[in-house]
């Protein structure tokens, strides 16, 4: 959870990296920009991004953490890491707010041909048979139960051998129910599958308006699920999917309680712009 630092405090923390921007500026106005200066100045960025970054009552001054780091990278040569920043500063600032700096303000307006992402559109009927199959084994299971006991009739009451019908029945009756328990495990990964290829698709139609990625679902798989909600953000949060799993074993499903506590909060403290960035 972010705890905003006192504005005071805050305030002289966003003068000084203006001040930073400044010198930057001047420095590569100059031709005086060196490796040094700018591993210097990323040390300093890191230490302030890690009090601000998520610090929402600080408002739109977080925008000046994202501009420093786009000059950073612009200086240091990745003028496609640099836009992306530019383009979350933008986002963060508050309507008719300018960049500190001109470079900035140059680099916004030039348009920079994206890394292509390939992406096609998903079928997602596989996750919705996936998800209903259970549900119709179990109804197998109850028919051929059924049917076993028609087959067999009172041998069994009068503790005669079941035919070979019954006997054949009740086998894949049981095969049957094993697959049904094992799929019925997996029902979070079918749903979060669907719902991510959902979301695919619906990114693809609008032209890459839709995000691949919401805080509202992953809260929702969080509260519903528990740690498999972090398939959802797996690109992000796979160690912690696969250290609760371990756990999960290790203590007969008894560390479920702390990894339901531990996803719900983990995923919703992350403000909606770090699921923006899933790609």
């Amino acid at each position: 959870m972010d705890i905003p630092a006192p504005t005071y405090v805050a305030a002289t923390d966003f003068q000084t990296i203006v001040h930073m921007i400044h010198n930057l500026e001047h420095a590569a106005a100059e031709r005086k920009v060196t490796h040094e200066l700018l591993d210097h100045y990323q040390t300093r960025l890191d230490e302030y991004a890690v009090i601000y970054q998520h610090a929402t009552a600080v408002g739109s001054q977080r925008a000046k953490l994202y501009e420093l780091q786009a000059l950073l990278l612009h200086l240091g040569g990745d003028q496609q890491k640099a836009l992306t920043c530019l383009n979350q500063a933008r986002m963060l600032m508050a309507p008719g707010d300018p960049f500190v700096s001109s470079i900035a303000a140059t680099l916004s307006s030039v348009q920079v041909a994206p890394k292509p992402v390939h992406r096609k559109k998903r079928d997602i009927k596989k996750w919705i048979v996936l998800i209903a199959a259970p549900f119709a084994m179990v109804i197998l299971v109850i028919i051929f139960l059924f049917i076993s006991g028609s087959v067999n009739g009172g041998s069994a009451a009068l503790g005669e051998t079941p035919s070979a019908g019954a006997i054949v029945l009740n086998v894949i009756s049981i095969i049957i129910g094993i697959l049904a328990v094992v799929d019925f495990m997996l029902l979070p990964l079918w749903i979060i599958f669907l719902v991510q290829d959902i979301a695919n698709n619906k990114h693809i139609a609008s032209g890459g308006v839709y995000p691949l990625k919401n805080k509202t679902a992953a809260i929702v798989f969080a509260a519903i699920f528990g740690f498999w909600a972090w398939v959802y953000t797996y690109q992000k949060d796979a160690w912690k999917f696969w250290l609760n799993l371990v756990l999960n074993v290790l203590t007969f499903g008894f560390f479920g309680i702390a990894s339901w506590i531990w996803s719900l909060i983990d995923l919703a403290v992350h403000p909606e712009e770090w699921y923006a960035q899933f790609r």
